[in-house]
């Protein structure tokens, strides 16, 4: 919070915000302010440039214009000097006189005309022989002694003269002067000169003062100094005061001085150049435009140059600059003024609103710093006191091993005081072979490595050694140099007796693990025995529910046949009543203890469906035909709405179609007073599924209810007086069904409004309708009526055998009755018999055992003779055994004598081999994944993957169970089976489910054999 209020810092942390403040008003405003100046500068440094440019341009023009018109008279004075009468008359007789008149005439003419500097006659052999000139500074012109005269026949120049054409001018170089020196006061022009004769007798030269030639190359008002150049570079005429009076011939040239600007100058006439020696401009002054040697272009060319010099560039830019700056300046100033005082107003009213607050919060940092300094000293005390009272030694010591601390619990560890350790070696306490441990452990502190736990044994005072844990880490000063070591050292002594104790705890627990586990395996074996029984007890209610069921079936057959064979006489209308009311309770007995079984089957897995080709309608139609009369009795009425083709054939189990729809509609009429009760059948959602619906107008359910309508014996109403019987199983077992035949069932109700019970069934048409199946279901062709057989009746129950035998000879057969199987074996050696109606479970000798002996006898009986098979076991496991010992057939009891004479008709008027095909499913048609169990060509797989799970059982290994279990799901086994064998794997049942799979195994077997005559079938119908 500090760092916000400049009152509560120094003041240059509060000059530095102001200054913050200050630049960010200013800076925007002054970087604007000096881009506007940069770009005012630059633009007047170029405008002030081009200015330059020109006017360096116009004077040079103007000085190149000045120099040849000066040049003109020079030339015509000295062409005219030429031809004078006395130039003549020496040139043609150079007597002594002839010269003396000659030096007067150029005297004459240099005192007339100051303009030259000095003129003389030099013959054909380079000598001078006439030469007049200016006496130093004065005014008057002498002549120069003969011996001063120069010899200019070593000069190009001369030579060139002299060759040349006459009247032609030349350029020749600086005058020599009175002593015969050059002192480049003049330029000397020179014209070739001829005897009377033509003969050529050397040149006339006339110095033409170079104050005259360039007098008028001053440079004008704010431009450079012109300069004058030959063709080589020399300097004619110079930009200095030296070089203006002074022909530069021994100086070095422009040409040396400045190749650069020279190369450019000579590639060129006319041009300028901006490089960092200046400004350069020039032009070009061709002396033949005026009458001089034309002929000669490389001598009559002169540059006539201005050159402003770097430093006047920069001169004049800093002018500029300076102007500019004069202006910005102030400007800036203002700014800056205008800027920092709205920084500090902005400054003193930021400080003024925070001023109250900057002081109650220094009150605030103050009490904070007090608190601070007052815990830092209450923790520094606690740690002192922590490090005084702890039971640990806590010690410090120089990176050389000298104690420098020495805490109470050091003095209780090792039994030294503080005064006798500090300033010592703590190797002091170091057993003579733990030393070594000193030199390292300091070694790894000097490195600044911390030296984590490790257990080591130090000597107490008094000699004996004591087991501590010791850990070591580097002490640093404020500049993080590494001064010492701090150590902590514990005693372990009763944590090592303690390691020692549990080490011996551990032996003595394994050997109890040990005993234990011997326990466990005996207790294993126990349970596995306990297992064994409980699997043995579950057969052993298998087996009881079988002999129930046919010890129950067994007089149910008797008490409903007679009861039947009694209603069909004529009777007194209330003694029929009474019969019918006994038979109805007889077969609501009956109903009970199948349902009681089938849920049993449901249960355990063992209940396989019997998939055949079937008519639908019928069955639906037969289903209301058989609950007609119970309707008719409340007065409600029937309908069937069937939506499937009457023609079309169905493959399933129309046994167990038949049970839930009948359950269904025994339900609706039981619970339905007034009204009627429909039956439904249409497409199901997926081709091969039907969805029967059985609606009523009855009472209706809440709810709850309806969602539990599926449990096992659950009922609406289960109070001692309620109104409907029953023990609530029919719905339940619908359940289980249609699950088994890969459907659902679902249930829509309300209470007082009826109910609708939906059930979904896997009953995939068949190809071909039911006149492929015609011959299955017809009665045997050619047959006007039925038949009467010698019929042998094999029963060991009186009433059975005395009921069997009065319903076989009502139909007009002759009947021959034994009471157990030896003697059925006897009756046939002795006599023929068209067909054996033969009881199962007999004493003596059992009806499969009988069937076996007659299949195998040589008797007056044919061994192939149709033998049916009776008996009160329903299950497929005892259908399979008898049809194996070599029955035709196989009916249970109770018999329905009506139909077991539609069997003996077929199967005696075409042979055993005539028995009635019974269609599997085409395979084209398959039902869904854990509809139902195939037969034929599914079934050897299902049973192939019953054999791996029942071996990857026995292993009880989960990784080779589950494979196996996943194989099994993949051959179609019904949902419910599946799920109950899922589970018992789960849970790791794993005895439970082989004894499953056994039984589904041993039903699959069952189920797969079936006669030769449905492939035969297959084959007719294909």
């Amino acid at each position: 919070m500090a760092a916000l209020f400049p009152s509560e810092v120094d003041h240059r942390s509060g000059g530095i915000v102001l200054s913050r403040q200050f630049l960010f008003l200013f800076l925007p405003i002054a970087v604007l302010l000096l881009a506007g100046a940069l770009l005012i500068a630059q633009a007047r440094v170029k405008a002030e440039m081009d200015r330059m440019v020109m006017a360096d341009a116009g004077g040079v023009d103007l000085g190149a214009g000045r120099l040849r018109d000066r040049l003109e008279e020079p030339q015509r004075d000295l062409r005219s000097l030429a031809t004078e009468v006395a130039t003549r008359a020496a040139v043609d007789a150079p007597t002594a006189a002839a010269l003396a008149q000659l030096t007067g005439e150029l005297t004459t003419l240099l005192r007339r005309d100051p303009r030259y500097d000095g003129a003389a006659w030099v013959d054909q052999s380079g000598k001078e022989r006439v030469r007049a000139c200016r006496a130093g500074s004065g005014p008057d012109p002498v002549a120069v002694p003969p011996e001063r005269l120069a010899d200019l026949s070593g000069d190009a120049l001369f030579v060139r003269t002299v060759n040349g054409l006459p009247g032609a001018i030349q350029i020749i170089g600086p005058d020599g002067g009175p002593t015969g020196r050059a002192t480049g006061r003049a330029l000397r022009l020179a014209t070739p000169v001829a005897a009377a004769d033509g003969t050529g007798r050397g040149a006339m030269i006339l110095g033409v003062s170079k104050t005259y030639l360039f007098q008028d190359l001053m440079a004008p008002p704010g431009g450079a100094w012109p300069m004058v150049l030959d063709h080589s570079g020399n300097w004619l005429f110079g930009g200095s005061e030296t070089d203006r009076w002074d022909l530069v011939v021994s100086r070095q040239s422009l040409a040396n001085a400045y190749p650069k600007v020279w190369t450019r100058m000579t590639a060129a006439p006319n041009g300028r150049l901006v490089d960092a020696s200046g400004i350069w401009t020039w032009r070009l002054v061709r002396l033949g435009s005026v009458g001089l040697a034309a002929e000669d272009p490389g001598d009559a060319r002169w540059l006539v140059v201005t050159h402003r010099t770097a430093a006047d560039v920069a001169g004049a830019r800093a002018a500029i600059w300076e102007q500019v700056m004069g202006v910005t300046a102030p400007l800036l100033g203002l700014f800056a003024l205008l800027s920092w005082f709205a920084a500090a107003h902005t400054r003193a009213r930021e400080q003024a609103a925070r001023a109250a607050l900057a002081a109650e919060v220094a009150e605030r940092e103050g009490r904070r710093r007090v608190a601070e300094l007052e815990q830092a000293h209450r923790a520094s005390a606690m740690l002192a006191a922590i490090v005084t009272s702890s039971d640990d030694a806590i010690v410090s010591k120089t990176v050389e091993g000298r104690v420098t601390s020495w805490n109470p619990g050091a003095e209780r560890l090792f039994g030294y005081t503080a005064e006798e350790m500090v300033g010592q070696f703590v190797t002091a306490i170091f057993p003579a072979d733990r030393l070594e441990e000193e030199t390292a452990i300091l070694d790894r502190v000097r490195q600044g490595e911390t030296v984590g736990h490790f257990d080591t044994v130090r000597r107490h005072k008094d000699g004996h050694l004591v087991d501590i844990s010791v850990a070591v880490s580097p002490i640093r000063d404020t500049a993080g140099r590494i001064i010492g070591a701090s150590k902590i050292a514990r005693d372990i002594t009763e944590r090592k007796r303690a390691v020692d104790q549990m080490a011996e705890y551990r032996r003595t627990l394994e050997m109890q693990v040990a005993e234990r586990t011997q326990e466990i395996v005996a207790a294993n074996s126990q349970l596995e025995a306990a297992l064994r029984q409980a699997n043995a007890a579950n057969d052993a209610k298998s087996r009881f529910v079988a002999n129930m069921s046919h010890e129950l079936r067994t007089p149910m057959n008797a008490v409903l046949g007679f009861l039947a064979l009694v209603l069909e006489r004529d009777l007194p209308p209330e003694i029929r009543r009474q019969l019918l009311m006994a038979h109805r309770a007889a077969q609501a007995l009956l109903a009970l203890m199948n349902d009681l079984l089938d849920l049993s089957r449901l249960q355990s897995g063992s209940l396989v469906l019997e998939p055949v080709l079937f008519d639908l309608h019928g069955q639906m139609r037969a289903c209301l035909g058989q609950v007609g009369e119970k309707a008719r009795e409340k007065g409600l009425t029937l309908a069937l709405d069937y939506g499937l083709g009457s023609d079309q054939a169905h493959i399933g189990d129309p046994a167990r179609v038949r049970q839930i729809v009948l359950k269904l509609l025994d339900n609706a009429i039981k619970f339905t007073q007034s009204g009627d009760v429909r039956l439904s059948v249409r497409a199901g959602p997926k081709p091969g599924l039907v969805e029967l619906a059985v609606t009523d107008t009855g009472i209706g359910m809440t709810a709850d209810q309806v969602d539990r309508i599926v449990d096992p014996f659950f009922q609406a109403d289960s109070r001692p007086t309620r109104r409907f019987n029953g023990l609530g199983l029919g719905v339940s077992i619908c359940k289980e069904l249609a699950e088994l035949m890969g459907g659902a069932i679902a249930v829509e109700s309300r209470p007082g409004q009826g109910s609708t019970f939906r059930v979904r069934l896997w009953l995939p048409s068949a190809p071909g309708g039911l006149s492929s199946a015609a011959g299955s279901a017809s009665p045997v062709e050619g047959t006007a009526a039925p038949r009467h057989f010698t019929v042998l009746l094999v029963d060991d129950v009186v009433e059975n055998l005395e009921l069997a035998q009065l319903h076989l000879k009502e139909r007009g057969h002759a009947v021959v009755t034994a009471r157990d199987g030896e003697e059925a074996v006897a009756l046939s050696r002795d006599r023929r018999f068209d067909i054996i109606l033969m009881d199962v479970q007999m004493p003596r000798c059992c009806g499969k055992e009988a069937t076996r002996r007659i299949r195998q006898g040589t008797g007056a009986c044919d061994p192939s003779v149709p033998i049916i098979g009776l008996s009160a076991d329903e299950s497929l496991g005892e259908r399979q055994a008898c049809l194996d010992a070599g029955m035709t057939a196989y009916v249970t009891k109770p018999v329905d004598y009506d139909a077991l004479a539609d069997l003996m008709q077929r199967l005696v008027s075409g042979g055993a081999a005539a028995a009635p095909a019974v269609p599997a499913p085409s395979p084209a048609v398959q039902p869904a994944q854990g509809a139902v169990l195939q037969v034929g060509a599914a079934s050897p797989d299902a049973r192939r993957a019953l054999s791996a799970l029942r071996h990857a059982l026995e292993s009880d290994d989960v990784e080779r169970i589950e494979p196996a279990l996943h194989n099994l799901r993949e051959t179609g086994l019904a949902g419910r089976q599946m799920r109950t064998l899922e589970r018992l794997v789960h849970e790791f049942e794993f005895e439970q489910a082989r004894a499953m799979v056994a039984g589904l195994d041993e039903a699959l077997a069952a189920r797969g054999a079936l006669p030769v005559a449905v492939d035969q079938g297959l084959s007719a119908h294909g």
